[in-house]
């Protein structure tokens, strides 16, 4: 049952993805496209400029996630991979999803620096405690400091609340039951044999501090592009943003493709949504598509390095044996199977 649980989760992914791509058709389909041409036209070169400035920065605070995990199960990782890691790993996920690609190529790498299994397995679940702790805490504090109704036009997507106040309750309940929970729980568990202790509070306010920058970062990277009349602050916005990340979370969509557009666009003024989507157009290209272009390559050169691999294999076919005698080829013998187990996605 398991297996054809996982087997079926790609489908329901697609599923997924098709039907938010028609919510959000049906959203836009009463606009002119000749305006949204225009719109695109009129953007500022600076704005594009200043977003990609912010997509690099925001790039170098995601390296936290996994420099907080590598350091929680006390493995002497260098910066540099963990660095490399980090931005493949993310890249592959924000367009493919955690599920499709973000957790396998995560395993491929660090496993290849010679991280067991257990050790790849308590990474990738503390990387995704890491989100969610920053979904939590910063979705909680915005939704009860400024809330705001839910739109009409997101019924569609059956969210189980009419505005987000009891949301941000909820969330800052389950924030502060996790942290009841690891300032209590003293004893560590027991997973394969193996000593496994929860992180610790100094350890999970890191992380809360470190996603919350990172959802901060990504947010001003689509407000930049926004049209200069907008009328909404920037800290509204960004409550807007946590709340599309949620409807993302819940919906499982690689990247939020569709669902969060239609969040964003739906809590946007009526009169400015032909900007609001050329802006999150260039966004998803900016964010998105733009760094994955960059990860592909880099992940394929390290799996030319990786000996016994089937990249390896090939260069060695085409190149000659000696050619690729890379930095991870050298660091471990070749990586273990992937593990069945499901672990939560990084964001």
């Amino acid at each position: 049952m398991k297996r054809l649980l996982h087997n079926l989760a790609p489908a329901l992914i697609l599923i997924v993805m098709a039907a938010a791509g028609w919510l959000l058709y049906r959203q836009l389909q009463g606009y002119n496209w000749k305006d949204l041409h225009e719109a695109w036209q009129e953007l500022p070169a600076w704005r594009i400029w200043a977003a990609l400035t912010l997509t690099v920065i925001s790039y170098i605070v995601l390296i936290g996630y996994d420099f907080l995990a590598v350091r929680s199960i006390g493995h002497p990782l260098p910066l540099r991979k963990i660095a490399f890691g980090s931005f493949i790993g993310f890249s592959i996920s924000y367009t493919f999803g955690a599920l499709l690609g973000g957790t396998s190529v995560r395993y491929r790498m660090y496993s290849s620096w010679g991280l067991t299994t257990i050790e790849i397995l308590r990474l990738i679940v503390t990387v995704g405690t890491t989100f969610w702790l920053g979904v939590f805490a910063l979705g909680g504090v915005l939704f009860i400091i400024d809330p705001f109704e839910i739109p009409d036009e997101l019924d569609s997507l059956h969210l189980p609340f009419r505005t987000i106040l009891p949301l941000g309750l909820a969330l800052l309940g389950l924030t502060a039951a996790y942290f009841v929970i690891v300032a209590a729980w003293r004893k560590p568990l027991k997973v394969r044999g193996q000593d496994v202790r929860l992180p610790g509070v100094r350890m999970s306010a890191a992380q809360i501090g470190v996603a919350a920058l990172d959802f901060a970062v990504a947010a001003l990277c689509l407000y930049v592009l926004l049209p200069e009349d907008m009328p909404m602050s920037y800290s509204r916005f960004l409550a807007v943003y946590m709340l599309a990340w949620v409807a993302v979370v819940v919906t499982h969509v690689p990247g939020g493709l569709a669902v969060f557009d239609l969040v964003i666009i739906s809590l946007c003024p009526e009169s400015r949504r032909d900007s609001v989507a050329v802006a999150l157009a260039t966004y998803r290209v900016i964010y998105y598509l733009l760094p994955t272009f960059i990860a592909l390559p880099m992940f394929l050169l390290h799996e030319a390095t990786v000996r016994d691999s089937a990249t390896n294999r090939l260069v060695k076919r085409l190149f000659g044996e000696s050619t690729w005698t890379g930095d991870a080829a050298s660091d471990a013998p070749p990586p273990p199977p992937i593990p069945s187990e499901n672990a939560p996605p990084p964001g």
